[in-house]
C-alpha cells in the first residue's frame, strides 16, 4: 500500500515514493507522486512558426505570435533578423530605422561584432544608399552566420 502518511502537499525531498519497486498490491491505491520539471522555451520552434505564418499571409496572426512568444527574445539576432525580414515581406515599405522594436532591438549589446554591423546596414541602408547595399549583399553571401540560415526578401 502507498506511503499513507506522506500529505499529497509534502515536497519530494522528505521522502520519495521510488515508484520502481512498488508492488502491485501498492498501485491499487492513488499514490503521491511528485515530478520535478523545468519548462524551456523553444525559441527556435516559435521563430520557425512565425516564418511560416508570415510567408503564407497570415500578417495579423504572425504579429500577434510574435509579440507574445517572440519580442521579449530580441537579444537573440534571428530573431531581429526574421522581425524585420518578415515586416519587409508584409509591407515594401517597411523601414527599420523608424520602427521602434528594431531601434530598441539594435541597442541591446549581446550581438557580436558581425551581427552589429548586419543589423547596422540593414537599420540605416536608406540612409547610406548604394554601398550600403552592396555591403550587406556582399555579408550575406559570405556568410551563413554560424549556422544561422540568413535568408532575406528583396533588399533592392
Amino acid at each position: 500500500m502507498a506511503n499513507s502518511s506522506r500529505h499529497l502537499g509534502d515536497a519530494a525531498d522528505s521522502g520519495s515514493i521510488n515508484v520502481s519497486s512498488m508492488t502491485v498490491e501498492d498501485t491499487t491505491e492513488d499514490a503521491p507522486i511528485m515530478l520535478d520539471l523545468t519548462l524551456e522555451e523553444d525559441i527556435a520552434a516559435n521563430l520557425d512558426h512565425y516564418i511560416l505564418l508570415t510567408r503564407q499571409g497570415y500578417f495579423i496572426d504572425a504579429d500577434k505570435f510574435f509579440d507574445i512568444h517572440l519580442k521579449k527574445h530580441a537579444g537573440w539576432f534571428p530573431v531581429i533578423w526574421e522581425y524585420c525580414n518578415s515586416q519587409s515581406i508584409q509591407s515594401p515599405q517597411f523601414d527599420p530605422a523608424v520602427n521602434a522594436f528594431v531601434k530598441d532591438s539594435s541597442c541591446i549589446h549581446q550581438y557580436d561584432l558581425g551581427e552589429t554591423v548586419l543589423l547596422d546596414l540593414m537599420i540605416n541602408i536608406e540612409r547610406r544608399g548604394e554601398a550600403s547595399i552592396e555591403q550587406l549583399q556582399r555579408m550575406l553571401r559570405e556568410e551563413v552566420m554560424r549556422d544561422i540560415d540568413v535568408r532575406s526578401a528583396n533588399t533592392i
